[in-house]
């Protein structure tokens, strides 16, 4: 009975407080419910954005995972389908990840990788593509996974080096360094950054990272021409 009353009320009223409510008060002490739950909902099909809504309850927008491994593999699958960019940057890391937590659902690396060229193909705003350069920030400067990085990074390179899609390889490195004020990602990408960031990066992330790559690169920075120059001749 409570099933069909929450369910109903998901369908009818704002999903995204039944997420809530089933994170707070249900899912602790009543597994089989939320397994029963989220079975009608397959077969009610609701909405993409009803869905969307709901897992942004349940997952409190991506910040909170405790207690969903119980259903992992239905919530899991059902996340990858239908969140939002910012929430699936948040709760999904690559299987190779070192780090181990029940914080995040672990995904195979190519099965990510794909998923986040699909929202890069998708879209074509700033605020949206920002959420994928901060995800590689979090998996390369936290979490040390550089290797995945690099991968993504270079297929984005070969992907994109286009006329009419070279601003996406633009908003992915501005993102990931913040627009040059997260210049602790200069070191373990400094040949990916060297090689790209003059040609794709936007003139503020230039400015502030081209003579701290410069630097570190070169003994002796005053032998380069000066990042205005560049910017110039560019």
């Amino acid at each position: 009975m409570m099933g069909c009353v929450v369910t109903h009320s998901f369908v009818c009223r704002n999903p995204e407080l039944i997420g809530e409510y089933i994170r707070t008060y249900i899912i602790e002490r009543y597994v089989s419910f939320v397994h029963k739950f989220l079975e009608r909902l397959s077969i009610l099909s609701p909405t993409p954005e009803k869905i969307m809504k709901f897992l942004n309850g349940l997952t409190r927008r991506g910040n909170c995972l405790v207690n969903l491994t119980i259903n992992s593999d239905i919530i899991r699958h059902c996340a990858l389908k239908y969140v939002d960019a910012k929430v699936l940057c948040l709760i999904f890391r690559t299987q190779s990840s070192s780090i181990k937590t029940d914080k995040f659902y672990q995904l195979d690396d190519q099965v990510l990788q794909d998923k986040l060229f699909s929202i890069i193909e998708e879209n074509e705003i700033y605020k949206t593509i920002q959420e994928i350069g901060n995800f590689l920030y979090r998996v390369g400067v936290e979490e040390g996974n550089y290797e995945f990085v690099k991968r993504f990074l270079n297929s984005v390179i070969k992907r994109y080096n286009n006329i009419e899609n070279c601003y996406k390889i633009q908003y992915i490195i501005d993102s990931m360094t913040g627009k040059g004020m997260r210049t602790d990602v200069v070191i373990p990408l400094i040949q990916f950054l060297h090689d790209n960031l003059i040609p794709f990066g936007s003139i503020k992330t230039i400015i502030a990272l081209w003579e701290v790559i410069i630097a570190l690169l070169y003994e002796n920075a005053n032998d380069n021409a000066p990042v205005m120059a560049i910017i110039e001749q560019s």
